[in-house]
């Protein structure tokens, strides 16, 4: 084969796979469909000072597809549903609980999704510590059902291995 005629080639094959690209969707998450709500609850009197989003990514939270995902309100519902598990507000009495939201993003390839949340949590002036969901299935949908249900499996898994590590230091 000439030179010539592999330059052609190859700008063939450049001009085919670039005419085939696809369009990506920016999909705003409906948080209000997020339901982290466990069995896991409170032993003893906790306060939930803050929850900071530390996001790095800021409010992208995974991909689907070719749907591009964003929470915009993660802070608000990691703080809902940490108060339905028994913390008390602000003004509550018990130890103060600072939470950050490291990650919460939602993951697929060809066999498995991963929704994943990460939280740093600290109690008054201790050392902070990192919480993780460990949640992973085979799963090959891609509907938004399955966004919501990972993304609430993700936190109810994160949010009971908080609950896990405060309930260790009750007395």
């Amino acid at each position: 084969m000439s030179a010539t005629l592999g330059r052609a080639l190859s700008l063939l094959i450049c001009l085919v796979f670039t005419g085939c690209t696809a369009k990506v969707n920016n999909v705003r998450v409906d948080t209000a469909k997020i339901d982290a709500r466990g069995t896991a609850k409170l032993r003893c009197g906790y306060r939930l000072q803050s929850v900071i989003d530390q996001r790095p990514s800021g409010d992208l939270a995974g991909t689907l597809g070719f749907n591009l995902l964003t929470v915009k309100n993660a802070p608000d519902t990691v703080r809902s549903q940490l108060l339905q598990a028994g913390f008390a507000d602000v003004a509550g009495g018990g130890s103060a609980v600072s939470v950050e939201i490291m990650r919460l993003y939602f993951n697929q390839n060809l066999y498995t999704k991963l929704p994943t949340v990460v939280y740093r949590a600290r109690v008054d002036a201790g050392e902070p510590f990192l919480v993780r969901s460990q949640l992973a299935s085979m799963h090959w949908s891609s509907s938004e059902e399955s966004v919501y249900e990972g993304y609430s499996e993700a936190m109810r898994d994160a949010n009971s291995r908080l609950i896990g590590v405060l309930n260790a230091r009750c007395p």
